[in-house]
């Protein structure tokens, strides 16, 4: 397995992901030249049906130019290691507290999860093969609060890509070959399906997260029901 490489250069701004939220590397002054180790790298992802907005902060500074909204990906962006200090607020509420420990030249995903007062955070390390030609790494986050476990298929495929998934769990980047695809959410005991998304397409080359979000049965007033979302992670 190797890190997943990525295009971002240590000190650059990186805008435009999630509809125009940008933020520059963790405060690196274009203008120092200390010698520094290389950086990590790492993605926020909103998956929380009632947390319509996060914002996010690293050692009580603001990075994002905006919050964070409901299935909103931030893109990867570049930290300094070591203990780091990360609070996730909607408003004035503090919704999660946390230390994360960054390691040098590794690359994270950062998914707030879950509903009303048991909101939280799922953390990943991304690390994939390269894909073979024609091939795409691709990953499953079952990220869907009252979805019971699941096996992930594809539509026509006859076994499944992903299988027995709870609520919080993902997978590991497999190679699939790149299509023009359907996903297909399975419930894992009785193999009834519970969705099929629509078509979506997998690129050579590339590496995807499918992210299974929203609620199966919402709840009086809340209208982000289940779907899924693919993610390009490079």
């Amino acid at each position: 397995m190797r890190k997943i490489q990525r295009t971002l250069v240590y000190g650059l701004c990186v805008i435009g992901f999630a509809g125009g939220l940008a933020a520059c590397s963790d405060f690196v002054d274009d203008n120092d030249n200390t010698p520094y180790p290389s950086p990590a790298q790492v993605s926020f992802y909103n998956a929380s049906p009632s947390a319509p907005q996060v914002t996010v902060t690293v050692d009580e500074k603001s990075f994002l130019n905006a919050p964070l909204d409901y299935t909103h990906f931030s893109g990867y962006l570049n930290f300094y290691t070591g203990n780091r200090h990360f609070k996730f607020k909607n408003g004035s509420n503090t919704l999660v507290d946390t230390t994360l420990l960054l390691k040098n030249n590794t690359t994270y995903s950062v998914f707030v999860i879950n509903h009303n007062e048991n909101i939280e955070t799922v953390v990943t390390t991304d690390t994939a093969n390269v894909p073979n030609a024609g091939k795409a790494m691709v990953r499953f986050m079952q990220l869907s609060p009252d979805v019971d476990q699941i096996d992930v298929a594809f539509e026509g495929d006859a076994e499944n890509t992903f299988a027995a998934l709870d609520y919080k769990e993902g997978s590991v980047f497999k190679e699939v070959t790149a299509r023009k695809l359907k996903v297909v959410m399975k419930n894992a005991d009785t193999d009834d399906e519970v969705l099929t998304s629509g078509e979506i397409t997998l690129q050579p080359g590339r590496y995807y997260t499918i992210i299974s979000r929203g609620y199966k049965t919402p709840p009086q007033g809340n209208t982000n029901t289940l779907s899924v979302q693919v993610v390009a992670n490079d």
